[in-house]
């Protein structure tokens, strides 16, 4: 009877004895884990939200009547209400900055994420909206000032 009490205890022991050693190495891999998660090099990357830039697409008319600053921003986004819909409209958020009648030339605001639609919607326009025009975009450019610089500079070479 004593051997089995004795067998028991030295039972128990080892086996309290083993799960000790199990807790430990267990906590020793989840420090190593943690440390590795503080470095740099294993840091879960985080993207940060795309920020919405904007492009300036300088443009002129090729027509022989004259077209208002009303007149173009509408059939800009006329266009792009039938071509990209209204969703892109919103998100393209497209302004005319600056038209002048007299050269026929303007520039238009744009998200720079839509800057290939836009020009996609310019060939609408000149297909399907507009019949006695043409829209030709010149140039896009990321500051209004250099857009402002290349449609005064295209006024000599482009002048009709």
């Amino acid at each position: 009877m004593n051997n089995i009490i004795y067998a028991a205890v030295l039972l128990s022991i080892s086996l309290s004895i083993i799960s000790l050693i199990i807790v430990l190495q267990m906590y020793l891999q989840t420090r190593k884990i943690f440390r590795l998660f503080k470095t740099k090099r294993f840091k879960p990357i985080i993207k940060k939200p795309l920020k919405i830039r904007k492009r300036y697409i300088v443009f002129m008319i090729l027509s022989s009547r004259e077209f208002r600053r009303e007149e173009v921003a509408n059939i800009i986004s006329k266009g792009f209400k039938e071509f990209l819909g209204i969703n892109s409209l919103i998100q393209a958020d497209p302004y005319l900055i600056y038209y002048d009648p007299r050269l026929k030339r303007g520039i238009i605001r744009i998200a720079h994420i839509y800057k290939d639609q836009t020009l996609a919607v310019f060939d609408y326009v000149n297909r399907y909206i507009l019949k006695d025009a043409v829209i030709i975009p010149l140039k896009t450019t990321g500051t209004i000032k250099k857009a402002r610089k290349i449609m005064y500079k295209h006024r000599v070479e482009l002048q009709l």
